[in-house]
């Protein structure tokens, strides 16, 4: 959802899921792009908005190109996505310090000689 709300002006499927795989560094197919697109529409978080003047082509099979929306549900979900991605970011941050804050204590300990 955060390729379709940061590339607006390009938020079709073959896009995205160039955008996808660049992010991932893995192939994503435009087959598993439009299933996910499918749902998230189904479940009102994307709108499907058909191109002015599109031209078909051999790579849309003859359909014009279908660009996509967030809905305000959908940002809203992605900004609650976004909190909550930052949340946990910022306990792994700390529990990280903590951690580091042991072991530093640990390493000052002096080694008891018997």
């Amino acid at each position: 959802m955060s390729v379709i709300e940061s590339r607006k002006d390009s938020a079709y499927g073959t896009a995205i899921a160039l955008v996808v795989s660049d992010m991932t560094g893995r192939e994503v197919s435009d087959a598993q792009v439009f299933v996910a697109l499918r749902r998230l529409e189904r479940q009102g978080l994307v709108a499907s908005i058909p191109a002015p003047k599109s031209e078909p082509s051999k790579r849309t099979r003859g359909r014009p190109r279908v660009f996509y929306e967030l809905t305000a549900a959908g940002k809203g979900a992605l900004d609650a996505a976004g909190a909550y991605t930052n949340l946990v970011s910022a306990d792994q941050h700390r529990a990280k310090e903590r951690k580091h804050g042991r072991q530093e204590e640990a390493s000052n300990i002096a080694p008891v000689v018997g």
